[in-house]
């Protein structure tokens, strides 16, 4: 359908990034990641919506792929909310040890954690870094903090 009618570019993102958005929430990572993968082939790397990463970067996580999202400029990045620029560039981190993977997520995410999605997305991350480093004493202070936040709001 999409292919047979002049739909702009952005437009045809977003509707990849919503259907993808819809799998990714009922936790079908598989189709999810097929749609963001196709988000990102039509759409220029400096329009691409950066919230969509990370959960393309979730997806990836949960199907044990290696993490790859496209790189979008600082220019584009410092348009985020600070939440968003450190989810992104928890993401994009390479060769990142598990143990400063997770101090990462409990000192500057964990705090400003306040959404569903996105408590998601980090208290998955915390249950495979917590796998991998056989410690499970990070899952327990993210959940604190994240029950804090709560508190507060």
């Amino acid at each position: 359908m999409i292919s047979e009618n002049p739909i702009p570019n952005a437009k045809i993102m977003y509707f990849y990034s919503n259907v993808a958005a819809a799998l990714h929430e009922i936790k079908l990572y598989k189709e999810a990641l097929a749609y963001y993968e196709r988000m990102v082939e039509v759409t220029e790397h400096n329009k691409l919506w950066i919230p969509a990463l990370i959960c393309m970067a979730h997806c990836q996580r949960m199907l044990e792929l290696e993490v790859h999202i496209p790189f979008v400029e600082e220019e584009k990045q410092s348009s985020y909310s600070k939440l968003i620029q450190l989810a992104y560039k928890y993401f994009v981190a390479k060769s990142v040890k598990p143990f400063a993977k997770s101090n990462f997520i409990l000192k500057e995410i964990a705090p400003n954690l306040v959404e569903n999605v996105m408590i998601t997305i980090f208290r998955d991350e915390m249950n495979l870094i917590a796998n991998e480093m056989n410690a499970y004493k990070g899952i327990y202070l993210f959940d604190e903090i994240i029950k804090n936040n709560r508190n507060d709001n």
